[in-house]
C-alpha cells in the first residue's frame, strides 16, 4: 500500500505496551514487509546500563528534544535493518537487535499516523557514539532518573517505550 491513510493499524500492535513474545521478531507481520509510515528505534545501553539518547538538530522536527536513535526504514529493508541502519547512521554504532520493547502509534510532524517500533541493540559495552550533524546536535548515555527529566521528543508517547526498555535491561533500576 503506498498511502498511509489505507494502512490498517488495527492488525498491528500501536499502543506502548512491553512485548514479552520472543517470537515476535519472526513472526510479526512487520519484520517482513516495508511501510513509508512505520518508524523504528533503537535502544542501546552501555556496560554501566545507561542509555544512549541523541538530541535532534535544530533544523528537524522536534528541533532540540532527546530521543533514542531512530527513523523510517527503507523499502525493501526489514525492520531490523532498518533499526540498525537508522543506528548506524545516527550515532554510527553497529549492532545486533537483541529483543523488541513495543510499538507506539503517533501523529507524525506532518499530520501522518506512524508507528514506531522500539528495540533493545547489543552495541558491546563500551560503543563509541559518532553522531551525524545533519541530523544530531549532541548525545549522552543517561540514567532512567536523567531520561524521565529530560526534554525527550513527544514525551507521553516516548517515555513509556524508554522505561520499558530500563525495565528489560537493568530490571527497573538505573
Amino acid at each position: 500500500m503506498s498511502q498511509a491513510d489505507d494502512f490498517d493499524f488495527s492488525k498491528y500492535p500501536v499502543k506502548s505496551f512491553k512485548v514479552t513474545d520472543k517470537d515476535y521478531l519472526k513472526t510479526h507481520p512487520m519484520a517482513r514487509e516495508s511501510h513509508p509510515n512505520i518508524c523504528v528505534a533503537a535502544n542501546v545501553f552501555n556496560k554501566d546500563g545507561r542509555l544512549l539518547l541523541i538530541q535532534r538538530a535544530a533544523k528537524c522536527s522536534y528541533p532540540l528534544t532527546w530521543q533514542v536513535p531512530s527513523g523510517k526504514y527503507e523499502k525493501g529493508e526489514t525492520i531490523i535493518e532498518g533499526t540498525l541502519r537508522e543506528l548506524k547512521e545516527e550515532a554510527g554504532i553497529k549492532g545486533k537487535v537483541v529483543d523488541p520493547v513495543g510499538a507506539l502509534l503517533f501523529t507524525s510532524s506532518k499530520g501522518k499516523k506512524s508507528q514506531e517500533i522500539h528495540f533493545i541493540v547489543d552495541a558491546g559495552s563500551k560503543p563509541n557514539v559518532r553522531i551525524d550533524p545533519d541530523e544530531c546536535n549532541d548525545y549522552r548515555w543517561v540514567t532512567k532518573k536523567e531520561a524521565k527529566k529530560m526534554d525527550l521528543t513527544l514525551p507521553d508517547l516516548v517515555w513509556p517505550m524508554i522505561k520499558a526498555a530500563f525495565e528489560q535491561v537493568n530490571g527497573g533500576s538505573s
